[in-house]
């Protein structure tokens, strides 16, 4: 899947569930999209969280673009969390969490999404392999489809999980040809307790994190299911 800033628990969902993972980041940037923003929770509503992109453009790929990375934005946006979660349960041990990753200074998006990815991961407790299209000796000219399907290829792999928005852009019959096994994890509608306001679902892993123990996030993280 592509790579995005901070996403929703079934994304890491999606890297907990696959014995192989690869960051699809050689692909036209989507404007609209999630790539460089998310939603978190304050004062009991939804906002937007995000970080700034140099020349956004949907005709150029994520590993082409830059970010405005700047110590004040790092600020700004720690400023925007410590206000939104200073009275969370688990502030004090995500808070570094993101004082590393905001602080991080690398230009390339994709380079900054990645160490993001890796980052969360490695607080979510996830081990699974984490790969990069961009990286990879594949057929880098197809479309989504032919590049997925090529993508198993060269991983070895005979099977390719997606989200569930992603249901109506594949072709199952062109998956089975090509013997890959194609399904799809659905986030079952979780709930955990968020502080003030009512319940608000599918908001950055920073509201999951913030709100939920390591045991509690071990438990979300298992509570999809596959469909085809």
């Amino acid at each position: 899947m592509q790579p995005y800033f901070f996403p929703y628990l079934g994304y890491w969902q999606m890297i907990h569930a696959v014995d192989k993972y690869v960051i699809f980041d050689d692909v036209n940037y989507i404007k609209r999209g999630w790539i460089a923003r998310n939603r978190i929770k304050a004062n009991g509503q939804a906002i937007r969280f995000g970080i700034a992109v140099r020349k956004v453009s949907q005709n150029r790929l994520i590993t082409e673009h830059e970010r405005m990375a700047s110590p004040e934005e790092a600020g700004k946006l720690l400023h925007e969390l410590d206000m939104a979660y200073h009275k969370a349960p688990y502030y004090d041990q995500v808070m570094p969490l993101m004082e590393r990753i905001l602080g991080n200074t690398e230009i390339n998006l994709a380079d900054y999404l990645s160490y993001e990815i890796m980052q969360v991961c490695d607080y979510l407790g996830i081990s699974t392999p984490i790969l990069r299209s961009s990286r990879m000796e594949y057929d880098h000219s197809g479309n989504g489809q032919d590049k997925i399907l090529d993508l198993c290829k060269v991983t070895g792999s005979d099977s390719y999980v997606n989200a569930i928005g992603g249901r109506e852009l594949y072709d199952h019959d062109r998956f089975r040809r090509e013997g890959v096994e194609l399904s799809f994890l659905k986030m079952r509608q979780v709930q955990y307790e968020q502080g003030e306001g009512e319940f608000i679902p599918s908001l950055s892993i920073i509201d999951v994190m913030m709100n939920n123990s390591h045991e509690q996030l071990d438990e979300l993280l298992s509570q999809y299911d596959f469909v085809s």
